[in-house]
């Protein structure tokens, strides 16, 4: 037993005891794409789309069922579309798939696209980041991400910019997304915004006031959905 326990302290690290790598489970999420979990970090590799997904439609990816542990999400370089609701938190009909401990999405340069619902009910996740290649979002993307504060855009993006955390077409005239997890009570409407987008402000809370400028055009269906505080707004002539 005693040369047993010599040998065995020979073979071990001279660091001590290194502990392994969890996986949870893998699996495929696009034809060329990939899912792996490993101590709570979702990652996503391959090459193209990630499928879309119909949590209504029962349509779910697999990995949603640890969604509760995830707490990182890494899509790697060759992913180039998140299908709708790829990653979305869904709790209605009795099923329970809420990221609720995800602190950090990464995004990388090689994604074009971004669907429908893609990261849809976050509770955790207080800041998004798009690089410079997303050029198309899906409506209601980021809408319900209860403790989002800040959306910002990579430099030499084309298709869309941050103002103040704030999501806006590139040119200004469209406002895309308004970060729901903010506490103030009221917003002004830029001057250069001639629409706001569906959905733009869902689920806002805190928001008591809102001032829109002279130049707005449009303001979309469901924009202010569910503003349940909102109690005073400033229209232009």
């Amino acid at each position: 037993l005693v040369l047993s326990l010599a040998l065995l302290l020979t073979m071990m690290p001279t660091g001590g005891i290194v502990a392994s790598a969890q996986s949870t489970g893998s699996g495929q999420c696009g034809d060329t794409a990939y899912w792996d979990i490993t101590d709570n970090v979702l990652t996503i590799s391959g090459t193209g789309p990630i499928y879309h997904y119909d949590y209504i439609g029962d349509y779910i990816p697999d990995y949603a069922a640890y969604a509760s542990t995830i707490q990182r999400i890494v899509i790697e370089d060759g992913i180039t579309e998140i299908g709708n609701e790829a990653f979305e938190s869904f709790d209605d009909y009795g099923s329970e798939y809420v990221y609720s401990t995800l602190t950090e999405i990464r995004i990388p340069n090689t994604v074009n696209k971004i669907g429908v619902n893609a990261f849809a009910g976050s509770t955790s996740i207080e800041t998004i980041h798009l690089p410079a290649s997303v050029d198309t979002l899906g409506m209601q993307a980021f809408a319900g991400c209860s403790a989002l504060t800040n959306i910002t855009v990579e430099a030499g993006n084309t298709a869309f910019a941050s103002v103040g955390g704030v999501l806006f077409t590139a040119d200004g005239t469209g406002l895309i997304a308004y970060p729901i997890g903010r506490t103030v009570p009221e917003y002004t409407i830029p001057s250069t915004v001639k629409k706001i987008w569906p959905c733009a402000f869902l689920c806002e809370e805190d928001l008591q006031k809102v001032y829109f400028n002279e130049g707005l055009e449009i303001i979309a269906d469901a924009a202010f959905n569910s503003c349940d505080n909102l109690n005073e707004v400033y229209l232009p002539s």
